[in-house]
């Protein structure tokens, strides 16, 4: 289940950057469109003390990226197997996760448009489509139950996405219920993805989806001094 939810997070910004693929004739290169992973770069160690987990409430903040989330105090903590993946929150015997990923995307550094308004642009329905083929293709199951609709977190608009999968595991089989919300600041785009068995889900609707709640975005030292400075 959890890997499932890597791959969806890894491969779901495709459909964002096609359009503009499209315009140049280019085929999709990770190192063209993307920068390096938060995770490279910490390695090339240039960045130091940008981010920070207070294992005791479980609060996780990064301040390169300048998003944090509250954590429920008893679940586990990591930074999840994605390459783009900075944050995973996770009840490892209900298979219950939560994970942040961004990406910085190249193409998008002067984009003005909102994540909306890039799923209008690239046509709705073939944005669907398109990312429930990657979904099925992906995670080898069927995506069923899926609706979009715009939603907000924190003022940002996102592209808020409910559905459900089969998930075969082991001796396991049941249906996941799957929340994604997506939004894009400046030229990085966030995915928050919840994964949920679909009847612990049911027994508590509002305590999975007021989960999201717990996203924050931070102050941006840099952009707050260029705006008093007169810069934009």
């Amino acid at each position: 289940m959890k890997k499932y939810l890597y791959i969806f997070l890894g491969i779901i910004i495709l459909v964002i950057i096609k359009k503009n693929l499209d315009k140049r004739s280019e085929k999709f290169n990770p190192k063209k469109q993307f920068e390096k992973s938060y995770k490279v770069k910490k390695t090339e160690n240039k960045f130091e003390n940008t981010e920070h987990l207070d294992t005791i409430r479980n609060i996780y903040s990064n301040y390169y990226f300048n998003v944090g989330f509250d954590a429920q105090n008893d679940w586990n903590i990591d930074e999840g197997m994605n390459d783009h993946t900075i944050f995973r929150t996770f009840q490892k015997d209900s298979a219950i996760t939560f994970i942040i990923n961004v990406f910085e995307i190249k193409t998008l550094k002067n984009n003005k448009l909102n994540i909306w308004e890039i799923r209008r642009e690239n046509g709705v329905k073939e944005y669907d489509k398109k990312i429930i083929s990657i979904i099925e293709m992906q995670g080898k199951t069927k995506v069923t139950n899926f609706k979009v609709k715009k939603s907000y977190l924190k003022n940002h608009t996102c592209i808020k996405m409910n559905f459900e999968t089969l998930i075969k595991d082991l001796d396991f089989e049941y249906i996941n219920t799957n929340i994604i919300y997506q939004t894009i600041v400046e030229n990085k785009n966030y995915n928050f993805g919840l994964s949920v068995p679909k009847i612990y889900f049911e027994l508590k609707p509002e305590y999975y989806e007021n989960i999201f709640r717990n996203i924050y975005f931070l102050h941006n030292e840099e952009k707050t001094k260029s705006i008093v400075n007169g810069r934009k």
